[in-house]
């Protein structure tokens, strides 16, 4: 089984390994394939020796059947190698989704959680943190009745 973490170049990069199997076997199975097919169209003269011949036109044949059956089994291998390689590469995929919508899902829930934290924060902050008394420029001083902090700022007085 590929890491989980397979990016879809090597997926492509599988796919394309497997393709080039099959055309490689393609390759090396049609030469024999022609060759066989060549022999078997080479009848040899009819003579004396017609037994033999009917002999060697029938291992021909044999022969050609089996590389026939041989190149016909390895294209049916070479289709389920190939059939395997997409499967895998398909399934890479749903795992690479999968993963990325838990990351989604766990990265939603912790924004989540954090936007509720902060909310319940700003809701706390009054409570916690009093608003301070904003001090007045000037402080309110209580005197004694009639008794003033300097002359010039008391009223006329009536005689």
């Amino acid at each position: 089984m590929p890491p989980k973490n397979t990016s879809s170049s090597q997926e492509t990069e599988i796919l394309i390994h497997s393709q080039m199997c099959c055309r490689k076997a393609a390759r090396y199975l049609q030469p024999q394939l022609t060759s066989a097919e060549a022999a078997a169209a080479r009848a040899p003269p009819e003579g004396p020796e017609a037994g033999h011949e009917e002999a060697e036109a029938a291992a021909r044949a044999e022969a050609q059947d089996m590389a026939r059956e041989r190149a016909e089994a390895e294209a049916q291998d070479m289709a389920w190698e190939r059939a395997e390689a997409e499967a895998e590469a398909q399934n890479m995929a749903w795992e690479r989704a999968e993963a990325e919508a838990r990351e989604r899902a766990q990265d939603m829930a912790q924004a989540e959680a954090q936007e509720m934290a902060e909310e319940s924060a700003e809701a706390q902050w009054p409570a916690q943190n009093p608003s301070p008394k904003i001090p007045t420029p000037y402080p309110k001083l209580s005197y004694p009745s009639g008794s003033r902090p300097h002359p010039t700022l008391s009223p006329p007085r009536a005689a």
